[in-house]
């Protein structure tokens, strides 16, 4: 039990803290926001990628015109994947991060908002097959003071099937605008992957 946790923390604790071992970087990945139609889902914006396009917007048949889901379709324009809707957000904008070591491998941090941030919804996109992770339930603050996207002060570390989220923001909010909202230090969080779920923990 000693070594495994010896490794633990030589992998995800001592590396990170000296900027090493961080295996995925964020990507510039061009997003249009205009209004269009793809097959008979209403979109607001997009983002292209391997050839695969990554659209904002509602799907008319189940939800209503203020439930944004990410909608995934293939170079045939089929589609081959649609979010749990987002609902009553203005917003679900996202953001790519590419593997260091695996130029196939991405994960999407998707950002739905209203007022304020909600956390960032993590996905898996990898030679066509996208798996949603699990919620990064923090935010950060922006100019006004209010809750808003992590995602770009979100450092990912990866070992076997696990992944390490932990964040470059001294002070965090958890949960924003739930009923456990809190102000936490980033020092003392991270959120893991284990294989199968999506977890916040303690460093300490």
């Amino acid at each position: 039990m000693k070594k495994y946790l010896k490794i633990y923390l030589t992998v995800f604790v001592f590396l990170p803290a000296l900027g090493l071992g961080q295996d995925f970087e964020l990507m510039e990945v061009e997003r249009k926001a205009e209004k269009d139609t793809i097959g008979d889902f209403p979109i607001f914006e997009t983002y292209h990628l391997d050839g695969y396009c990554f659209a904002i917007g509602t799907d008319p048949k189940n939800d209503s015109e203020y439930d944004l889901k990410m909608f995934v379709f293939n170079p045939s324009t089929d589609l081959v994947y649609k979010s749990p809707a987002q609902v009553e957000s203005y917003t679900f904008s996202l953001k790519f991060f590419q593997s260091k070591t695996n130029s196939n491998l991405y994960l999407i941090l998707a950002h739905a908002s209203n007022e304020y941030s909600w956390g960032n919804e993590v996905f898996r996109f990898e030679k066509g097959r996208i798996d949603h992770l699990g919620l990064l339930d923090l935010a950060t603050f922006d100019l006004k003071d209010e809750p808003w996207d992590i995602a770009s002060y979100t450092e990912i570390y990866k070992n076997g099937q696990n992944l390490l989220f932990e964040f470059n923001k001294d002070t965090l909010i958890f949960n924003p605008g739930g009923r456990k909202e809190k102000m936490v230090e980033s020092k003392n969080v991270h959120y893991l992957w284990d294989g199968q779920k999506m977890e916040l923990k303690n460093n300490r």
